[in-house]
């Protein structure tokens, strides 16, 4: 039996790889910063120099999932085209393979002392010594992060010694190649890192607990799995998402399933450069050669492949950005505007509610705010950005009919009822970092401010949810005009506020530049607000006298 201190050691040195992992990933990102994010968008316009910066830009994060998900930001942005995306996609499946190799050279081949604690000493020194300086604190980060991966290999390797005495192969119920293959895609779908399956696989071929074939058929199951992560983050954005989130499972599937029929004859690369003496060396060129094989097998297929994947992902046919009418006919072509203008407001509430945590519990709302909780992360408001501009393509395409008077004013009012409510989102995110600032707060005052201010925002978006379109203009009138009212009230008594709490001494005069900017911010997110719903629900007359 295994002691139960080696089964400790074992997933203690897996928690030390996973937290490294994390360090030298967010690390570098860090470090790269911009440059590296322009790389990705400018150096990809042929399909070859797309494969090369996958290939160097997942090699520098150590994480294809990392790479892609960007990939799912640019291309659902209109930043980059599809069929960049694609090479770059390529690339980063080999790219991914560089964990291999690092972890079999340094980890298991090569005296793992004479690296691990100079890594570790520059490491800790760096980020205690200089914790204030960012750009070496953060270095101080990255080398942690390499010396805890290699501490971690370490404990790993060590504890699994032991199990070699007490194992053989015979103990393993099936030789199975699609066998161990499952299991390789499942525990990389809930772990959601190939580079951890790759660790443990070879920790297990360096103690010969598994031979080389099965460990093989390990790694292809890992280099399905990984996907599952870009599957996740794809499919709940748009069609550009889908569609890139589709490239990659459909590359690796292909790939993988490839190179598990042939397993038997591509088991004979490695065997052929490193003999039966070097497993561990072996394992990575696999799966370093099964990626090579699927850039040649898929390169010459980018351009039509890009074309069936729109295909198989075409753009939304939802009540968001269906456009079932004719911009031909523009009576029935601005009602629908109408529509889409409204609910394109209520997911701005959406989200500018999830921002400042209004649980849709605290209050029985039965409209806007009893949507489900929507994601408050940058790419929302990325995707209401776009939302905006294919609503005003719309538009645009509906004043190139003959319009009436009446017809004209409403297109206008509705659009413009679209740019304000963007303009709300983006006030909102602009002081997102003071609100999480001032929501944690151990000051009380600072607490109590931004509480005053939530709980304004409840009520204000609470008024709004109960304004339909099918309501009087009256009662809808002076439901907007009782809110405009309270913001500017809030608008002038919330600095004298803090005013008086200065002068008590009991909110630092550092914090209250913040605290006034994240109140103007929000009071401005509420104005544009108001103003997107008077001219989504008011005659024109109506909408320009509440702004004045």
């Amino acid at each position: 039996m295994i002691a139960s201190s080696h089964l400790w050691q074992f997933f203690a040195g897996l928690g030390f790889f996973l937290y490294a992992m994390f360090l030298v990933e967010e690390s570098l990102k860090i470090l790269a910063g911009r440059p590296f994010k322009k790389l990705l968008q400018k150096h990809t316009n042929t399909h070859w120099k797309s494969i090369l910066v996958g290939l160097l830009a997942t090699t520098a994060l150590q994480s294809s999932s990392a790479v892609t998900l960007m990939l799912l930001a640019f291309v659902g942005s209109e930043i980059m085209p599809l069929s960049n995306a694609l090479g770059i996609i390529l690339g980063a499946n080999l790219g991914t393979t560089f964990t291999g190799w690092l972890v079999a050279g340094f980890g298991f081949e090569w005296k793992l002392d004479e690296i691990l604690y100079p890594i570790l000493a520059v490491g800790t020194l760096l980020q205690v010594i200089f914790a204030k300086h960012r750009w070496l604190s953060e270095w101080g980060r990255l080398f942690l992060g390499f010396g805890l991966l290699f501490f971690g290999l370490a404990m790993m390797k060590s504890s699994v010694e032991v199990v070699q005495s007490q194992f053989s192969f015979e103990m393993i119920p099936t030789q199975n190649y699609f066998v161990f293959a499952l299991f390789g895609f499942i525990f990389t779908a809930i772990v959601q890192s190939s580079s951890v399956t790759m660790v443990l696989t070879l920790t297990a071929l360096n103690a010969q607990i598994i031979p080389l074939k099965l460990a093989a058929a390990l790694i292809i199951g890992a280099d399905l799995g990984t996907t599952i992560t870009v599957i996740l983050g794809g499919f709940v954005g748009g069609s550009a998402k889908r569609q890139v989130a589709g490239a990659h499972f459909i590359f690796n599937l292909i790939t993988d399933s490839l190179a598990l029929l042939l397993l038997p004859f591509l088991l004979l690369i490695p065997q052929y450069w490193f003999g039966d003496d070097q497993p561990l060396f072996s394992l990575v060129l696999l799966h370093s050669s099964m990626n090579v094989l699927g850039i040649l097998l898929f390169y010459p297929f980018l351009a039509p492949f890009a074309r069936l994947l729109r295909y198989l992902f075409p753009p939304e046919k939802d009540q968001r950005g269906d456009f079932k009418i004719s911009p031909q006919q523009p009576e029935a072509a601005i009602v629908q505007l109408r529509q889409l203008s409204f609910l394109f407001l209520r997911d701005v509430i959406r989200l500018n509610r999830d921002q400042i945590e209004i649980k849709p519990s605290e209050k029985k709302i039965k409209n806007f705010l009893n949507f489900p909780h929507a994601s408050s992360d940058v790419s929302q408001y990325e995707e209401l950005k776009l939302r905006e501009a294919t609503i005003l393509d719309y538009g645009l395409k509906i004043q190139t009919s003959k319009l009436t008077a009446v017809q004209a004013e409403d297109l206008t009012q509705f659009l413009s009822s679209l740019r304000h409510g963007t303009l709300s989102a983006k006030a909102f995110r602009d002081v997102l970092h003071d609100l999480i600032e001032f929501r944690d707060s151990l000051n009380d005052k600072e607490y109590e401010s931004y509480k005053l201010l939530r709980d304004h925002s409840l009520s204000f978006y609470s008024a709004l949810d109960s304004a339909h379109a099918g309501e009087s203009s009256e009662h809808l009138y002076s439901l907007l005009l009782h809110q405009k009212e309270a913001v500017e009230e809030l608008f002038k008594s919330f600095p004298r506020t803090i005013q008086t709490h200065l002068e008590a001494g009991k909110i630092p005069l550092n914090k209250i530049s913040s605290l006034l900017n994240f109140h103007v911010e929000l009071m401005q997110s509420h104005r544009f607000l108001l103003m997107a719903f008077a001219e989504a629900l008011l005659t024109s007359n109506l909408a320009k006298e509440l702004s004045e």
